[in-house]
């Protein structure tokens, strides 16, 4: 991450040399992407507001709709539910002005992972289903595996068990072909809450131990963060008070580097139920 960050300062530095609107805009948003997923959201937020106002003045509306995705990550992150709606919006509207279908199915999919955040359960599979049917359209694997994980979610929180092992296994399968670690970790943690729900503790402990594994490597903060408060529940380190403990304060750590309050407030929930 550090290395790629070092080469997109470069290119910023260059595009500016130049005069090259386009260019600093799309830098600042790669290095914006890259203190997001190491977990520095003040920095991510500074580069992405940048990046949006670079991409402005060179009417990229392509970009600014990506930027736009991105702030509204952001705000869902730390709890703003309304704030990141509007940034999904916008950034749904500049897509569909240039008809960028690629970048409103990709809005609608973080449209329909914040309404089933805050249970609008239909809503939100009905977006699914239309961002699924878009995806495999248009052969983009990467945005079907990502919707079919948020659907296998959905569908797993309102008890529709065996659909959602179905769809996880799917988007699991795709991941592996693209060698995609951190779908595969986010696979196995569904799956990991889905086994431990059916009482399967040793099937459930080794998906989330290679969980943690692949997200070690791949520096998604954010998702490593979740793996721990998991381990902590249902996990290896959950069989005892100290090591859920040590699980918790890692997930803490994490969430609060990423200032993710909603989040921080839950660790710090479950770390008080253990002193109990």
């Amino acid at each position: 991450m550090s290395a790629a960050d070092r080469l997109y300062e470069q290119s910023a530095e260059l595009a500016t040399k130049i005069d090259y609107l386009g260019g600093q805009a799309h830098a600042a948003n790669c290095r914006a992407v890259v203190a997001h997923r190491r977990g520095d959201l003040i920095v991510a937020e500074e580069l992405y507001k940048e990046a949006n106002q670079l991409a402005r003045r060179a009417g990229d509306v392509r970009l600014r709709a990506m930027i736009q995705r991105n702030l509204g990550v952001l705000a869902s992150i730390r709890g703003i539910p309304e704030q990141a709606l509007t940034h999904y919006e916008e950034s749904l509207e500049a897509a569909q002005s240039i008809n960028d279908d690629e970048g409103a199915s990709r809005a609608l999919n973080n449209i329909a992972r914040l309404y089933a955040e805050h249970g609008q359960d239909r809503a939100a599979a009905e977006i699914l289903d239309e961002v699924l049917t878009a995806a495999r359209g248009r052969g983009d694997a990467t945005l079907e595996c990502t919707a079919l994980l948020n659907l296998s979610e959905l569908r797993l929180r309102t008890g529709h068990a065996e659909e959602a092992e179905s769809l996880c296994r799917y988007a699991l399968a795709i991941a592996d072909r693209r060698s995609d670690p951190s779908r595969r970790a986010e696979a196995l943690r569904i799956l990991a809450d889905l086994w431990s729900a059916r009482g399967e503790s040793e099937r459930c402990a080794d998906a989330l131990d290679e969980a943690l594994l692949l997200t070690h490597g791949s520096e998604d903060a954010l998702l490593m963060a979740e793996i721990w408060r998991m381990q902590a529940r249902v996990g290896r380190f959950s069989l005892t008070p100290d090591s859920a403990r040590v699980a918790l304060t890692k997930a803490r750590a994490l969430f609060l580097d990423a200032y993710a309050w909603q989040e921080v407030a839950g660790v710090e929930a479950a770390l008080a139920k253990l002193a109990d």
